[in-house]
Parts: C-alpha cells; sequence; structure tokens
C-alpha cells in the first residue's frame, strides 16, 4: 500500500474554507454515510480535508487508486487504512486473504467484527475517489453489508464523481444518508468575493461577481483558472461541459507561458501518479527537483501534498493531470520509453510491484516486467 493514499492530504491555503458545507455535513453526522457526489474540479477532495480537520474524532483516510480495483486489494488498503492508526486492528483479517478469495459478505462481517472489536471511540472513515471502484460489483456488494451493519461509533464520508456504487434505497429508506451534490458545492456569490479578497487581493463588484458566478455555474476550477490570468480583467473560460475546452485553455493560457524547464518537469511526473522530490530526480536525471517543485507551488499550479516515510508526495488536481498525460507523448515523444522504464526501475526499487510492471510496459521493457512478475 503506497502510504501517502492513507494521509489526510495537506490543505491547499489558497482555498475558501466554507462553512455552510461543513455546517451541513455536521449536521448529517448522526447519519450512517454522507456522499459528496460532483464532476472533477468541485472541490470534493478539499471538503473531506476541511471536514476530516473539523470533528472530533478518530479519522481513516483511504484514497483510491487505480490499483484498488479488485476486491482484494480493496480489502487490504482499507484494513491498512484502519492499521495505520490502530497497529493491532484485525490481526486476522491478512490471513483470511491469503487464504484464499472469500465473498463479499463473509469479508465484510470479519470486517464489522474486526470494527466492534477495535474502534472503541467516536470515528469517521473517509474514502476519497470512490467512483474508481464503483462499478466493481463485488466491491459495491462489500461496502452494502459494511454500511448495513456499522458500528454506531463509526461514520463513513465517501467523496466520489459518479453517483453509481452506493446502495442508496435501504439507506434513504432508513435516513441514514446524506448527499452533497454539485449544486450545494458550486460556489455562492459571498464565497467568491471572499475567495478574491482573501487571497488573490482582488475586490470584485457585485456586477463582475454576479458575472463569474452565471459563466462558471460556480465551478471552482474555472474560477480558479480565471484568477490564474495576467490579464487586468477576470475572464472566465468557456470550459463547462466540453474536457478540449479545458485542455485548450491549460494549453494556452496556463502551460505555454512556462518556460521549457517547467514544463518537461511537469509532463514528466505527472505519467506517475504521485511523486516526490526524489522520485522526480531520479526519473528526469536532475538534483534540483525541491526548488522546481517550490516554483510550482508558489504559481499555485494544480498541485496537492501530503506526507509519507517523512517526506513529502505530490499530485496534480485531476483535471490537471489528465491534460499533461494526454500531451505527454507529444512534447517528450523521443523520451517517452525512457522516462517509462526509470519509473518502472524507481517503483521496483521501492517495492511497488504494480507500479513497476505497468511502467515497464509502458516503457517497451518486457523482460523486466516479467521479472517483477515472477519475483511477486
Amino acid at each position: 500500500m503506497v502510504q501517502s493514499n492513507l494521509r489526510i492530504p495537506k490543505r491547499n491555503p489558497k482555498i475558501l474554507r466554507r462553512p455552510r458545507l461543513l455546517d451541513q455535513l455536521h449536521g448529517s453526522a448522526h447519519r450512517k454515510l454522507s456522499f459528496i457526489c460532483a464532476p472533477a474540479g468541485y472541490g470534493k477532495t478539499t471538503l473531506l480535508i476541511d471536514f476530516a480537520e473539523d470533528v472530533d474524532g478518530d479519522i481513516f483516510w483511504y484514497r483510491i487508486t487505480e490499483q484498488d480495483l479488485s476486491l482484494t486489494s480493496f480489502f487490504e488498503n482499507l484494513v491498512s487504512a484502519f492499521q495505520s492508526q490502530i497497529p493491532d486492528f484485525g490481526e486476522s483479517l491478512q490471513g483470511i486473504i491469503r487464504g484464499g478469495v472469500q465473498s463479499p459478505r463473509f469479508l465484510a462481517m470479519e470486517f464489522i467484527n474486526a470494527l466492534y472489536q477495535s474502534v472503541t471511540g467516536y470515528a469517521f472513515l473517509f474514502l476519497d475517489d470512490y467512483h474508481i471502484v464503483s462499478d466493481v460489483p463485488e466491491i459495491v456488494e462489500f461496502l452494502d453489508h459494511v454500511l448495513e451493519f456499522l458500528p454506531d461509533q463509526l461514520r463513513i464520508v465517501i467523496g466520489s464523481r459518479s453517483v453509481y456504487g452506493i446502495p442508496t434505497a435501504f439507506l434513504y429508506i432508513q435516513e441514514q444518508l446524506s448527499v452533497v451534490g454539485a449544486t450545494e458545492l458550486a460556489f455562492r456569490p459571498e464565497e467568491l468575493q471572499d475567495l478574491c479578497s482573501q487571497y488573490y487581493q482582488i475586490n470584485l463588484t457585485d456586477e463582475q461577481t454576479r458575472q463569474i458566478i452565471a459563466e462558471s455555474e460556480g465551478w471552482i476550477v474555472a474560477i480558479l483558472l480565471a484568477l490564474r490570468s495576467k490579464s487586468s480583467t477576470i475572464e472566465i473560460p468557456k470550459i463547462l461541459g466540453a474536457r478540449e475546452h479545458i485542455y485548450h485553455y491549460l494549453a494556452n493560457d496556463v502551460v505555454s507561458a512556462l518556460p521549457d524547464y517547467l514544463k518537461e518537469f511537469m509532463y514528466a511526473t505527472s505519467m506517475v501518479e504521485e511523486f516526490s522530490a526524489s522520485s522526480a530526480n531520479y526519473l528526469l536525471e536532475i538534483e534540483n527537483s525541491p526548488a522546481i517543485i517550490t516554483e510550482l507551488e508558489e504559481l499555485n499550479l494544480f498541485l496537492s501534498d501530503t506526507e509519507s516515510g517523512g517526506e513529502e508526495i505530490y499530485r496534480y488536481h485531476q483535471l490537471f493531470a489528465e491534460f499533461l498525460r494526454d500531451h505527454t507523448g507529444v512534447e517528450l515523444q523521443d523520451r517517452l520509453e525512457t522516462l517509462h522504464a526509470r519509473a518502472g526501475k524507481w517503483f521496483e526499487q521501492n517495492d511497488q510491484p504494480e507500479q513497476a510492471v505497468s511502467h515497464y510496459l509502458q516503457g517497451d521493457k518486457i523482460s523486466s516486467a516479467a521479472r517483477v512478475i515472477d519475483q511477486h
């Protein structure tokens, strides 16, 4: 398990804290499940972070990734999330998985028993990026049983791009479900004015505020893109509903003006889900990654970080990462296979075999991928 996925990410200091949404989540904390659902760029993860820092209780955090698409991986990593705070949590659970694939209900009952034994105080489980596994039937069934028998002292908070994979019927009937959607997450005029005033030293008139809210529909990623503009007037990019428009804006208004060394760094590091200064140095064969990362942070280039093993771990905002990856093959065409091969070697040396195999295959290092598979 990548340990950074079990830690609450650090909060972006230039993102507004929104009490009305936190009050809504606090008001529903008696329900089993709080479900935050909206497309990318609406601030779901930021709200999860703010709520996790605001509640009084034990916090268990699990950010789901593309490596968690099997029930086995999902279950093991969920257990690891609890073991990160309670080291002896569910000591027998790992043996259950190693003994062979079990049914979702059986695993859920064993997991519930471990919760009753180890989680004694008020606690919250946060699942971020749940949409990645929301169409995996075994995982959905497992979560269904967990929610059905969830101990009273534990609440689950989920962030997802998709409405799929949540057993809403029985939760709704039992009044155990709270939903925060895109309508609630959309920025309101007073929030936009506070954001601009506090973090960007821009005092918007009421008319400007109404115009920006109308054109962006309160979508925070569009607003943040506009606030990065160096022009004297704020113009919202026409990006709603069309990814190619987002990419066009990013390419022409955000990335194109950057120096080549920053662009090369971003394209290369976007190839991996997350990176550190040391892994970026290895990947690009440079020594100044800390300085480059600091520069990207100062430019507010959609970079978030957390900590793992005493080292900062970084990843790009989902939309920005998708844009960079779609352009990496063009911008770094001559070096792409070499970079994937180096990424594979880095992950192999750091005991992350699945990522190592993936990058070895993309780097056309078939024998290296086979070697790792054999070893594991």
